[in-house]
């Protein structure tokens, strides 16, 4: 049970430690992409797209692919700066575009399955103990119902065997003859 309890206290860290590299991993992106928020939404007015959403949740690129459509907007957001179209500075664009969020993206992705996995794994230890915990319970309550039982036949016996004096010594003194009862003990 200890080892188990050591393997769930281990599998926390684990968690915990995943939770602080993918919040590290956000928390980096977000920095770098909430000065687009803005111009994102003014972009989408203007072009119909949907550029802010990724802006506000970059997790949402879940392949190259959606990377891929994700530079190619912040290259058309880069036209509307340089062609007046959106009012804004397009150094923050050029910093973002020059940033490597796919790698990020990548990691973020493989600590979030990871972390999905540890948790399955923190799970099935926790199910683990709470079933020894349960099973070692209902032993320990079968071998207290074991000893009442026990203590329920001795009192049992001893009041058998009171019974049987009694009526031994009842028939000595009426009948003047020492009888001896046997009886078969429980």
């Amino acid at each position: 049970m200890e080892k188990l309890e050591e393997e769930l206290s281990k599998s926390r860290e684990r968690i915990s430690d995943l939770d602080r590299k993918i919040a590290n991993i956000k928390g980096a992106m977000q920095s770098t992409l909430a000065p687009l928020h803005r111009l994102s939404k003014k972009f989408d007015h203007l072009s119909g797209k949907n550029l802010h959403i990724i802006i506000e949740d970059p997790s949402t690129m879940k392949t190259e692919r959606d990377y891929a459509e994700f530079i190619k907007l912040l290259n058309e957001l880069k036209g509307y700066i340089e062609g007046s179209k959106i009012e804004g500075s397009g150094h923050e664009v050029e910093r973002l575009l020059k940033y490597d969020m796919l790698s990020d993206l990548k990691e973020l992705h493989a600590l979030e399955s990871a972390l999905a996995e540890e948790r399955r794994r923190e799970r099935r230890i926790a199910d683990e103990i709470s079933e020894k915990r349960e099973k070692a319970r209902r032993i320990e309550e079968i071998a207290m119902e074991e000893e009442e039982r026990k203590q329920r036949i001795s009192h049992l016996n001893e009041q058998i065997a009171k019974k049987k004096e009694y009526i031994e010594s009842l028939f000595l003194q009426y009948y003047g003859k020492r009888i001896k009862i046997r009886i078969r003990q429980v």
